[in-house]
């Protein structure tokens, strides 16, 4: 069975200037994963002692494998979270004997900081295991591979959040629907449709004329103004103003307008009762109707 972590945001920490990410593209590992910038993968040590085939299931059952190709960040990111100890990591020389590759690669590996007398292909040692010291450095020594050592995996995500194309070097539309504006790790297509106002796979365009809201499917009201009844893609408040009669911000309601003015009734009223009184008689009084 998969051992299946919640994901979470890795906090703005981690954030490097050396990768074409910001602070807010950050990864989303697995919980309790630690988050490589550099190499774009999620690394997770563990504390159980197995062989190194062992390890090696163990971390693909959580869809990575052993930690390969070891740098400074990853390094220091090992050191700045009080991981301290030997763990089998994915370099060996099982295919041929003296030279180191990594799981992911054919190219023999040189400059590797053996420990001292290493590697000594002790007992056919064809594995690689480092020590991770106290004092912020690592050595590496060979050893048989059906040894007890803690292990170190590593998965690498399609992509971070909100980036996609090839070494996921793209930014996701800021317009893609959804909370992360998430979108497909190989199209850039957005997963959960477009934010209001916006259309297309990418959601990169505004609605169209007279069209606003989710999906660009609701249509500004024909009482908007000017020439072309144009209203806010987003809101679907009109922009230039209401026609004549109509009022509110997408001019759906009826209201007087220049040529609807009301007959002002009280004014007819008073006219009235003054000239009556003047004349003693409402005979004569013209009222508009």
């Amino acid at each position: 069975m998969y051992r299946l972590y919640s994901l979470v945001l890795v906090g703005s920490l981690l954030c490097l200037f050396t990768v074409p990410v910001t602070c807010t593209d950050l990864a989303l590992c697995p919980s309790g994963w630690l988050t490589s910038l550099t190499s774009r993968s999620c690394i997770l040590p563990y504390k159980k002692f197995k062989s190194w085939d062992e390890a090696r299931v163990w971390c693909k059952a959580d869809a990575g494998d052993l930690l390969i190709k070891v740098d400074k960040e990853k390094l220091n990111l090992l050191y700045e979270n009080h991981i301290r100890g030997a763990f089998w990591i994915g370099l060996n020389d099982k295919r041929q004997e003296g030279k180191f590759i990594w799981l992911d690669d054919k190219q023999t590996i040189t400059n590797i900081t053996w420990d001292r007398y290493e590697p000594n292909n002790n007992d056919n040692g064809d594995c690689v295991f480092m020590s991770i010291h106290a004092s912020y450095h690592k050595t590496m020594a060979d050893d048989p591979c059906d040894k007890k050592y803690y292990f170190i995996c590593e998965m690498f995500p399609d992509c971070f959040t909100n980036t996609f194309g090839a070494d996921c070097s793209e930014i996701c539309s800021a317009n893609c629907g959804g909370p992360s504006n998430a979108c497909d790790n190989f199209s850039g297509f957005c997963l959960y449709g477009c934010d209001d106002g916006y259309q297309g796979e990418r959601c990169e365009a505004e609605c169209a004329h007279n069209t606003f809201g989710a999906n660009c499917s609701e249509i500004c009201s024909p009482n908007c103004g000017g020439p072309n009844n144009a209203c806010d893609n987003f809101s679907g408040f009109c922009i230039d103003g209401c026609d004549d009669g109509y009022q509110g911000e997408r001019c759906e309601a009826a209201s007087y307008g220049r040529q609807t003015e009301p007959t002002n009734w009280l004014a007819y009223t008073v006219v009235a009762l003054v000239t009556a009184s003047t004349f003693g008689s409402l005979q004569h009084v013209f009222f508009a109707l």
